[in-house]
């Protein structure tokens, strides 16, 4: 595993970063200090081999007429279309207003099912669970490497793997309080920090899951360059698992 480097800016270094990153993109925005509890993760973790990224997100929701200074690709109108029509809550298009920290990695070219994250630090996690029997291999996913991040359904993120990395991080109890959340980022966060600091995500033909929810039993993915890179955004059901759909995890405050 390749080593990844360990000294983060300081507190006021994050502010003045995140700063400039929000007055590219809309204007002058005050930005507060990122608390002490997720600066403290984030080291933690990039210990461990992970990527996580902090930013701030502002207090703005995207509409199909966004025109921010920094939007350099514009959201699918389709996703409008669909909040109109009740299928998609419209929180989908809104930002936190709060600081967080997302992967930050690149997502993979699709290689036959049998890409891969680089470095992945939770592959030993994920070939457990495959091993284990939690996570599901059916015949059409047994090409997919054990510890691939591929061939994982959104019903096995939120209950299998998502706890696993809880475990490892060593945030169970930051979780239990109500401190914070773990999980795949919303379709407006991804698609700001693609925006902002991440275009090359737009630049594979694979997707990725998003945490919203489309109608009952399906949820949104997003990010395949032939369907648009980082406008794209589509849907599938919540329980299936196919070898060209990944995820990358994001951690945000409860409140």
């Amino acid at each position: 595993m390749a080593e990844r480097p360990l000294t983060l800016p300081k507190p006021e270094a994050l502010v003045a970063q995140q700063t400039h990153v929000l007055e590219r993109f809309f204007g002058n925005e005050v930005v507060p200090k990122p608390s002490q509890e997720l600066m403290a993760f984030v080291e933690r973790t990039a210990e461990l081999g992970f990527t996580f990224e902090p930013y701030f997100e502002p207090r703005v929701v995207f509409t199909k007429d966004s025109n921010y200074p920094g939007l350099v690709v514009k959201p699918n109108p389709w996703l409008f279309e669909q909040i109109q029509k009740g299928n998609i809550s419209p929180d989908v298009a809104s930002l936190s207003g709060q600081w967080a920290a997302m992967e930050g990695f690149q997502k993979p070219e699709y290689d036959g099912g049998k890409q891969l994250y680089e470095n992945d630090p939770l592959a030993p996690k994920l070939e457990s669970l495959r091993k284990n029997g939690k996570i599901a291999v059916p015949d059409w996913c047994r090409h997919i490497p054990s510890i691939s991040r591929f061939g994982t359904s959104p019903d096995e993120i939120d209950s299998l793997i998502v706890p696993a990395f809880s475990e490892f991080a060593q945030i169970e109890d930051q979780i239990k309080a109500g401190e914070i959340k773990v999980g795949t980022p919303s379709w407006a966060s991804w698609f700001y920090r693609g925006n902002t600091e991440h275009p090359e995500w737009g630049q594979t033909n694979t997707w990725e899951w998003f945490s919203n929810n489309f109608g009952a039993v399906r949820r949104l993915i997003g990010g395949r360059r032939d369907r648009g890179g980082l406008a794209d955004v589509d849907d599938d059901w919540h329980g299936h698992r196919h070898d060209y759909i990944g995820f990358r995890l994001q951690v945000a405050s409860s409140s």
